[in-house]
C-alpha cells in the first residue's frame, strides 16, 4: 500500500509579505563589535545556517558537539564554527558547552511552523539586526542586493568590524543572507 501527503498550503511568499515583517520588526541589535560574545557573520550560505538547524532537531536532546556538525556539513573544523556562530547569532542554537550546541526553543518554534511562516520567521530573526533591517528594506524596493560597497558602509558605520581586512568578508556573508530572503520571492 502507497500513501503520499498533500500540502493545500499557500506557500508564496511576495516582496509585501517580506516588507511587512522587516518594517513591523523592533531593531533590538546594533552588531557593535564588543556588544555580543557571539561574532558577527562569516558564514556565507544561508541555506547551510537552516541545514544545521535542522540538523541539530534530529538528534537526541537536539545537541550535537563540533565534529558531529563538522561530519554531517561536510566542512573543515574553522567553516564549523562560523555556522554555528551564525545559528547562535540568529538566536536559534545555544553554545551549551565548549564545542557543544543545542537547538533552543525559539528554533524548534520555528521548526515546527509550515513552510511560509517559518521563512518568514527566519527574516524576522534577521530584521532584529540593524543593518539587516535596513539593508533588506532596500533590497526589497529596489529588488536586488545592495552591492557590497554599500554593505561596508554601513557596517563601517556602525563599528561592525574594528577590523578594516575582515568587513570585505563579512560583508560578503551579509549579501548572501540578504539574496537568500531576495529568492524566497515567487
Amino acid at each position: 500500500i502507497k500513501s503520499k501527503a498533500y500540502s493545500f498550503e499557500d506557500q508564496g511568499i511576495t516582496v509585501g509579505d517580506l516588507l511587512a515583517v522587516v518594517r513591523g520588526t523592533q531593531v533590538t541589535t546594533y552588531d557593535t563589535h564588543g556588544s555580543s560574545d557571539i561574532p558577527f557573520i562569516q558564514a556565507d550560505r544561508f541555506d547551510r545556517v537552516l541545514s544545521l538547524i535542522e540538523f541539530l532537531s534530529t538528534q537526541p536532546d537536539y545537541e550535537a558537539t563540533s565534529s558531529e556538525v563538522t561530519d554531517f556539513m561536510g566542512l573543515v573544523v574553522r567553516q564549523t564554527a562560523y555556522y554555528t556562530a551564525a545559528a547562535r547569532y540568529l538566536g536559534v542554537v545555544d553554545r551549551v558547552e565548549p564545542g557543544k550546541y543545542a537547538l533552543n526553543e525559539q528554533g524548534n518554534d520555528i521548526l515546527n511552523l509550515g513552510y511560509k511562516q517559518r521563512q518568514l520567521a527566519y527574516v524576522r530573526l534577521l530584521s532584529h539586526h540593524h543593518i539587516f533591517n535596513t539593508l533588506l528594506q532596500t533590497a526589497l524596493t529596489s529588488g536586488c542586493v545592495p552591492n557590497l560597497d554599500v554593505i561596508m558602509d554601513e557596517m563601517r558605520q556602525h563599528n561592525i568590524c574594528i577590523e578594516e581586512s575582515t568587513v570585505f568578508r563579512r560583508a560578503q556573508s551579509v549579501a548572501s543572507w540578504i539574496g537568500w530572503v531576495l529568492a524566497l520571492v515567487e
